[in-house]
Formats: structure tokens, sequence, C-alpha cells
């Protein structure tokens, strides 16, 4: 016999299986009903998602983002749509639609084994759905049938995407009298604060469109 030393990232998973015991929610053996139903898609410059009952977002990558794999961005697309839709929802069945089978192939799994970041996303959305006792399952939209997801990942940047570069506003910060408490507008490539105003739902933002608020 031989000992075999585990890798840091292992040792994590085995602590959160020896400190999870029997808190994790049991499978129902009732069929999965969807509360709402959610279509996500990603181009290479950018991602959008839609639901069932009327509501959308989308936005761009960072030039960092768009260096990375198409299937690891189709798969953030997903987290994005639940962080925009779902941050103050509990107890629900959500289903979403990808034309991604890789990303679907992941989250039914709940996980995989050929890529280690599309994992780690992966376990932190069905996390952010543990903490919030919603059930989640996901099905194969073929890309023909996407049609609105699609145009909506490959809209261009809108003039709200300029913002003050980080070193100005760090200046301008401490130049003034009183702290600044939150952005008004912005978006999770812009925001200064961390409190922050987006145009429209944003997967960071704290809020959505400043001149609603009375």
């Amino acid at each position: 016999d031989t000992y075999v030393s585990a890798s840091d990232s292992a040792r994590i998973d085995l602590l959160w299986w020896s400190e999870v015991g029997d808190t994790l929610p049991s499978r129902s053996l009732s069929p999965f009903e969807a509360s709402v139903e959610v279509f996500c898609d990603a181009s290479l410059t950018g991602w959008d998602c839609w639901t069932s009952d009327g509501r959308e977002a989308f936005g761009v990558w960072s030039s960092s983002e768009r260096r990375l794999h198409i299937n690891l961005l189709e798969c953030m697309s997903v987290f994005f749509a639940f962080q925009c839709f779902f941050k103050y929802t509990f107890d629900c069945g959500v289903l979403f639609h990808s034309d991604n089978t890789t990303v679907i192939a992941y989250f039914n799994h709940q996980g995989g084994t050929v890529s280690a970041s599309i994992c780690d996303l992966v376990l932190e959305l069905l996390e952010f759905c543990l903490d919030r006792d919603m059930q989640i399952s996901a099905v194969h939209l073929p890309g023909i049938k996407n049609t609105k997801a699609d145009a909506l990942s490959c809209m261009e940047d809108a003039d709200h995407s300029y913002s003050l570069s980080h070193e100005f506003f760090d200046s301008l910060s401490e130049a003034i009298p009183f702290s600044l408490k939150i952005d008004c507008f912005a978006s999770r490539l812009t925001f200064k604060l961390p409190n922050f105003f987006s145009l429209y739902y944003d997967p960071l933002s704290s809020w959505v469109n400043a001149f609603s608020v009375q």
C-alpha cells in the first residue's frame, strides 16, 4: 500500500463533506416542478438571460473574460442569471435552458472531471441554491430555438458601460470631505462602491434603475 497526498483543492472538498453531515436537503421522489424557467446564452462578446415571467438581463465580457473558453462563458451566463433574478428568492424550482451540452451535463451531474473551472462554478451555484432552498434542473435547448437569448448575448456595449478609472476615483474620494456610500450608475464591470444601482438586472448590483427610487 502507498499513501497519496491530497491536493489543496481536494482537502477543501473533503473538509466540506466531513462537516456537512446530514444537513443537505433530501432528494424529492416527486416529479420536478419548475416555478419559473430561465433561458441563458453566451457569445465571445457578451451574455444574456431571460425568464418565463418576462425578466431579462444582459451584458458584455471584460477583456480578460473574452479570453476564456466558451463553455466557461456559457456556465457564467447561467450563474449570472441566478444572481440577477433569484438573490432574494426562496423555496422554488427553477428549470434553466442552455444550448451548451457541457453546461447541461455539469449541472445535472452536480459537477464534472474535465474542467475544474466549470466544476467550481457549478458547485458555487449549487451552494447558492441550497442556501435558498431552491431546486434546479437543466435541459438542452438547441441554439436555433434559443433565438432571443442568442440575440441579447451578441449586443454591443452601451454608453453606460463607461466609467472613471479606479485611480481617478480614489483621488476624487480622498479629495471630497464626505464618504461615498452608493454608486447610482454602474454595472458589474464598472462599479466603484460595494452598493450600486445598475441600469438593468446585474449579477452584482444591489438595486436596479436609480431613477425609479423616490
